[in-house]
C-alpha cells in the first residue's frame, strides 16, 4: 500500500455508490449516490492523484504480497490489494481452469476512491484476481473502464480451446454525480494464457468489446437496461460445440421509470469471443407457470394506446415468462447448454394479496444455442403462442416452454392491492425497499445456481443440481402452504430463518427430485445446510467434484454468530451423490460485521451503521484436483485511522483441500 500523506482534511464527503443493478423485478432502485461524511480523512500520496481513468486499467496490477495475506486463517486470506485500504470489494466470483487446477480467475465490484484536495472521485471498474499457484498468491488488477463511471457483476471463466481467460461484466454509462444514467451494457474481455494452459508471462492484458447494448436513460420514455449477465464456456473436447462461449443476461424494459418486463437474453461466440451473435430472448412462455403479467398489453401502456414505445417489442404473449432475474448458464459434458433463471409470474403460487413469489425455471439447447426448449411442445402449451421479434425458437419453430423446478417463499410485496388489502412480504424490507434479513439492512435474494457432475454408476452420464436459498423455515404469512395469507397484523412481521436447499435431475432437467410436487412450495425439499436455530444462510453457489460427483455449495453463514444476528461467516457443505447428510466446513476464520459498516450505511434508528449492500452473490469452484476454492464479501477488518472504526468490504478467498470421502 502506498504511503498516505499525514495532513488532515476536515469534514469532507466521500461518495460511495450502492453499486449494483436491478437484480429483482420491481425492486429496481437506481444507482444511489450517498454522501459519507467523515470528520477526518487522509489524502493519497500525490503519485496516486491521477486516479483510474481510461487506459489506467493495468497500472494498479500488483501482486498482493503481505497485504493480501492479512487476516489469514486456516483456509482463508484477504486477496484485495487496493492502494487504499478503505476501498470496498464485493460481489465476488471465481473460476478454476478445467485442466490446470493451479490457474484461478476471480472478479469483484472494485471500488476506487481517489482524494484530490478537498474533493473525492469514485470509479468502479470490474476487478480481477489471478493466481497461478492454486490460490497461494494473487495478482489484483482491473478490467478496462471505457471512461464511464464503472462496471459490475463480474463473471470470470476459462476458454480451453482458445487458451485464454475470459470475463463478462456490465458497463455503466454515466458521469460523476450524474442524476441520470444509461447503463447496463454487457461487456466481454479476453486475455491470453501462456503455452499449454500455463500462466501468462509479464503483465496481464485484456482486450474488450461490447456484446449487447442497453439504451436510453433512467428517466427515458423507454429504457433497456441489461443486468446480471453470466458466462459459460464449452470446455469439453468431445462436444460438437467445443469452444463456444455463451452469455446470458436480463433485459429490463422500463417505460418512464415503470417496470415492464425483464426476459432472459442470450448471445454466443464460436470464435473465442472475436464475433458475437445478435441477442435473442430465450425465456419463452408457459401457460401453466407464467400466468401473471404486470403489463398485459404493451400496445396500451403508460404512454398511451398509440405509443411507438408501447409497440417496440411487438405484441405480448399472454403467458410470456418475461419477468426474470439471475439467469445462469452451464454446459454439460455432452455439450448441452442449460440455463436456469428465477421468474415471478406463477400466480397460483402467490399468497394473495401478496404477489411476486419467485420460481426456478430451466431451458436448454442441444445444438450449441441455435434453438432452445424445455417441456415438449403440445397443443396446450403452444395455444396462443406469440412469436416476438428477435426471440429464439423451440423445436420445429415452436415457442420455448421452460421447465418448472421449484417455487420459493421470497416475495417482497408489501403493496395494497385494491379490495384485497395490504400484502405482507416474506422477508423484512430494508431502508431501500429491498428484502433483507432479520437484524440487518443489506439486501438479499433467494437466487441460486446450477451445476453438473457425474451420474453415479453410469459411464458418461451426468446429474444436474440446482441450489437456492429461501425463508421457507422462517416466520412469514401463510407459512408457504396457504393460498392466501392471513390478515395483516403484528404477529406477521417476517422473521427470517433462511436455509440452502437443493434438487437434482438425472434425465436432462425434465424432472427434478427435491423440487415441487404439484407446484406447491415445500414437499420433497432437500436441505443442504445442517439444521440450526434461527440462523440464516444465503447467497449459495454450487459446483461439483468431477471425480466423485458430490455437490459442493458455498454460502454466507450466520450460524457462526449464533443467535446474536450481528454477523456472518462463510461455509462450504459437501453433499455426497448418495444424498446422505451434508458435510459442512466453516472456511472463514473470523466473523464479518455488516452492522458496523463504513460504506452503504442505512442510517436508520437502531441500525445507523448497518450496510445496505454486500453484493448479490459470492463464488465457489472445484478444481480437477478436488480442491474447493471460495470467494466472498468479507467485513471483518476495520478501516485504518483516522477513519471511524467501521468494517470495510474486502475480497476474501479460501482454499479447502479435497473434502473427505462421505
Amino acid at each position: 500500500m502506498k504511503k498516505l500523506v499525514a495532513a488532515v482534511l476536515v469534514a469532507i464527503g466521500i461518495l460511495a455508490v450502492q453499486w449494483s443493478t436491478l437484480a429483482n423485478p420491481h425492486q429496481s432502485d437506481r444507482i444511489r449516490w450517498e454522501a459519507r461524511l467523515f470528520s477526518q480523512v487522509l489524502p493519497l500520496d500525490p503519485a496516486d492523484a491521477q486516479g483510474v481513468g481510461p487506459g489506467q486499467q493495468n497500472k494498479r496490477q500488483v501482486d498482493c504480497g503481505p497485504y493480501g495475506d492479512a487476516g489469514r486463517g486456516l483456509y482463508d486470506k484477504d486477496i484485495s490489494c487496493d492502494d487504499q485500504t478503505v476501498s470496498p470489494d464485493n460481489e465476488m466470483a471465481i473460476a478454476v481452469h478445467p485442466t490446470n487446477p493451479n490457474l484461478l480467475l476471480a472478479g469483484s465490484n472494485d471500488y476506487h476512491i481517489t482524494f484530490l484536495g478537498n474533493t473525492s472521485n469514485l470509479q468502479v471498474p470490474s476487478g480481477f484476481f489471478f493466481s497461478a499457484n492454486g490460490g497461494g498468491t494473487w495478482i489484483d488488477g482491473e478490467l478496462p473502464l471505457k471512461g464511464s463511471l464503472g462496471g459490475g457483476d463480474p463473471a470470470p471463466a476459462f476458454d480451453v480451446k482458445h487458451n485464454q481467460m475470459v470475463f463478462a461484466s456490465l458497463s455503466f454509462v454515466c458521469g460523476q454525480l450524474a442524476p441520470l444514467c444509461s447503463r447496463g451494457n454487457v461487456m466481454f474481455a479476453r486475455s491470453p494464457l501462456g503455452p499449454n494452459a500455463t500462466a501468462p508471462s509479464g503483465q496481464i492484458t485484456w482486450s474488450d468489446q461490447t456484446v449487447a447494448n442497453g439504451s436510453a436513460s433512467d428517466a427515458g420514455a423507454q429504457q433497456l437496461f441489461l443486468d446480471k449477465e453470466w458466462i459459460a464456456v464449452d470446455n469439453n473436447p468431445s462436444s460438437p460445440y467445443y469452444g463456444n462461449i455463451y452469455i446470458t443476461y436480463q433485459q429490463f424494459r422500463t417505460e418512464s421509470g415503470v417496470y415492464d418486463e425483464s426476459p432472459v437474453m442470450f448471445v454466443k461466440s464460436e470464435d473465442g469471443g472475436r464475433t458475437w451473435t445478435l441477442p435473442v430472448e430465450i425465456s419463452g412462455r408457459n401457460p401453466a407457470y407464467c400466468t401473471f403479467q404486470d403489463d398485459e398489453d404493451d400496445a396500451a401502456d403508460t404512454n398511451g394506446p398509440n405509443s411507438t414505445q408501447g409497440t417496440t417489442e411487438g405484441p405480448d404473449d399472454p403467458f410470456a415468462c418475461d419477468q426474470d432475474s439471475f439467469a445462469y448458464p452451464i454446459v454439460a459434458p455432452d455439450g448441452t447448454l442449460y440455463v436456469q433463471f428465477d421468474n415471478e409470474q406463477n400466480f397460483a403460487a402467490f399468497e394473495h394479496p401478496q404477489r411476486y413469489d419467485s420460481q426456478v425455471l430451466l431451458v436448454k439447447s442441444t445444438n450449441g444455442g441455435l434453438t432452445f426448449f424445455g417441456e415438449p411442445p403440445t397443443v396446450a402449451n403452444q395455444a396462443g403462442c406469440v412469436r416476438v421479434a428477435a426471440a429464439a425458437s423451440g423445436p420445429n419453430g415452436s415457442c420455448i416452454v421452460p421447465i418448472h423446478i421449484v417455487n420459493k417463499e421470497d416475495s417482497y410485496d408489501f403493496a395494497i392491492h385494491g379490495a384485497n388489502g395490504a400484502a405482507v412480504p416474506d422477508y423484512p424490507i430494508n431502508v431501500s425497499g429491498r428484502t433483507t434479513l432479520t437484524g440487518h439492512q443489506f439486501r438479499v435474494n433467494s437466487a441460486g445456481t446450477i451445476a453438473v457432475g457425474p451420474k453415479p454408476g453410469v459411464q458418461g452420464a451426468y446429474r444436474l443440481w440446482t441450489v437456492f436459498a429461501d425463508n421457507f423455515n422462517g416466520v412469514r404469512p401463510g407459512n408457504g402452504l396457504a393460498a392466501e395469507q392471513p390478515a395483516p397484523g403484528p404477529t406477521l412481521t417476517p422473521i427470517t430463518n433462511t436455509d440452502i436447499f437443493y434438487a437434482y435431475s438425472e434425465d436432462g432437467g425434465m424432472t427434478w427430485i427435491g423440487g415441487d410436487s404439484g407446484g406447491v412450495s415445500g414437499p420433497g425439499r432437500l436441505q443442504a445446510n445442517p439444521d440450526d436455530v434461527e440462523a440464516d444462510q444465503w447467497f449459495p453457489w454450487a459446483d461439483t467434484n468431477k471425480t466423485s460427483g458430490a455437490l459442493v455449495v458455498g454460502y454466507m453463514d450466520a450460524d457462526v454468530d449464533g443467535p446474536a444476528r450481528n454477523g456472518y461467516g462463510f461455509s462450504n457443505v459437501t453433499i455426497p451423490v448418495g444424498l446422505g447428510p451434508g458435510i459442512p466446513l466453516v472456511v472463514s476464520s473470523a466473523i464479518s460485521t455488516p452492522n458496523n459498516s463504513l460504506f452503504f450505511r442505512a442510517r436508520v434508528t437502531g441500525c445507523v451503521n448497518c450496510a445496505t449492500f454486500i453484493g448479490d452473490y459470492n463464488g465457489l469452484a472445484v478444481g480437477s484436483d478436488g480442491n474447493v476454492h471460495s470467494v466472498w464479501t468479507d467485513m471483518r477488518r476495520n478501516a485504518s485511522a483516522p477513519f471511524p472504526a467501521r468494517a470495510v468490504q474486502d475480497a476474501f478467498y479460501a482454499r479447502q483441500p479435497v473434502p473427505p470421502a462421505p
